[in-house]
């Protein structure tokens, strides 16, 4: 849990445009080796949301949508939730495979198993819950027993 935590916040800066790409990616590196399935899933999925052939911040020119945004705020309080990643693990495969093939090949979608609008949440009524009871805002412990267990 101690590596979701610490790439949320690394989430948290990058997205804030307190760091570069390469600068965020470096420090993934030991976060990722962690083994923790919702830690790889989400930066395979914010992998896709910049560029990575040169150093940059998420500034004016490089930043993310209100709808980027808004998906990794979610991202971000999942990571901080505790709760289980339930998704199927495919990695950052099918997003190369989808890029490398132009979109003629596709691998199965992960996202088709849950409510997608809510990824990488699996149940709609799970951030419901969590959105009710923001880690960041109410001083509450971000693994709380009842939702861990």
């Amino acid at each position: 849990m101690n590596a979701r935590r610490q790439y949320a916040e690394l989430v948290r800066q990058f997205l804030a445009g307190r760091m570069t790409n390469h600068q965020y990616e470096d420090r993934c590196d030991d976060l990722l080796d962690d083994g923790d399935d919702a830690v790889s899933q989400v930066y395979c999925e914010l992998w896709k949301s910049y560029c990575d052939f040169r150093e940059h911040y998420l500034g004016r020119k490089h930043g993310m949508t209100r709808e980027g945004r808004r998906m990794a705020a979610r991202w971000i309080m999942f990571l901080r939730s505790g709760r289980p990643y339930e998704y199927p693990i495919y990695g950052c495969l099918p997003s190369l495979v989808k890029l490398l093939t132009l979109g003629i090949v596709r691998k199965p979608d992960p996202l088709s198993f849950g409510d997608s609008d809510v990824w990488p949440y699996f149940r709609h009524a799970d951030f419901d819950s969590d959105l009710t009871r923001p880690t960041y805002l109410n001083g509450v412990s971000p693994m709380t027993p009842d939702i861990v267990g």
